[in-house]
């Protein structure tokens, strides 16, 4: 009975540690499982109102660019020969890649998974694994009148925000409003000048007749004779005017002379 019971009892040990090294890997498998996580996008415009413009119907393509192994980041075989550096992390430059990155895609007729915003205009792609993604607007969207459209981004899972590795990141992207009614959005063209009228008019070729407001009215007036002499002489021109006026009065104390002597 004895050897019995040790027998058993050695059964009971061997298969409660089987039972615990089960436990023990599936738990393992469970902490080596890869966590995935969400992009969620909120689009919105603004115009010179000054208000946000919930912007629906846009349509967001994203593109897996690459994806961790053993701790490193490894591009996907799609964008292996883009030619394109990550390494530079600044807004700047990742605006840049982002930008030769969509070239790079639709140059190589590279397609991805397209989700359309909402009324709210919201959409989010769920259940990513770690790694560099790429999105971008397919098209521009038209909101009434208004038309926007946004550049392609970068989005990384998870991404450092305030210091924390987050895998739900919360992304708005730049909406530019490119036109109004189907115009270009830009500064207002400069007022062209008023043209300043003209008094004269050309009767025939090479010939200008310059018109008083007398002749326009369709009258004329008869001027004394010295003034006409005046009017005729140009301003600055005095001793003319001193020679003109010697010349008459001699020609009339001249008259009255000869006037004189035949009376006699």
């Amino acid at each position: 009975m004895r050897t019995r019971t040790k027998k058993f009892n050695t059964v009971l040990v061997v298969i409660f540690l089987l039972v615990c090294c089960m436990l023990i890997l599936q738990s393992d498998e469970c902490f080596a499982a890869p966590r995935t996580g969400n992009i969620e996008i909120d689009f919105k415009g603004r115009t010179d109102d000054i208000d946000d413009v919930l912007l629906s119907g846009a349509k967001f393509e994203i593109f897996p660019i690459q994806y961790m192994d053993n701790g490193m980041m490894v591009w996907r075989d799609e964008f292996a020969k883009c030619g394109v550096s990550l390494d530079d992390t600044s807004s700047e430059a990742r605006e840049k890649q982002a930008k030769q990155l969509f070239q790079y895609a639709k140059d190589h007729n590279i397609t991805g998974i397209i989700h359309t915003t909402d009324s709210n205009g919201h959409t989010h792609f769920l259940d990513l694994a770690e790694g560099m993604y790429l999105l971008a607007e397919i098209g521009d969207v038209t909101e009434g009148v208004d038309v926007f459209d946004s550049e392609p981004f970068l989005v990384r899972i998870p991404s450092e925000i305030s210091g924390k590795f987050e895998y739900d990141v919360d992304v708005e992207p730049k909406a530019e409003w490119i036109s109004h009614e189907g115009h270009p959005v830009g500064p207002d063209p400069e007022p062209e000048p008023e043209p300043i009228p003209n008094d004269t008019t050309t009767d025939e070729p090479g010939q200008t007749l310059n018109h008083t407001k007398e002749q326009q009215e369709g009258t004329t007036s008869i001027e004394n004779p010295v003034v006409q002499l005046i009017h005729r002489v140009k301003t600055g021109d005095t001793n003319q005017v001193f020679l003109w006026g010697g010349i008459m009065v001699a020609s009339v104390l001249a008259i009255l002379c000869v006037n004189k002597r035949y009376r006699r």
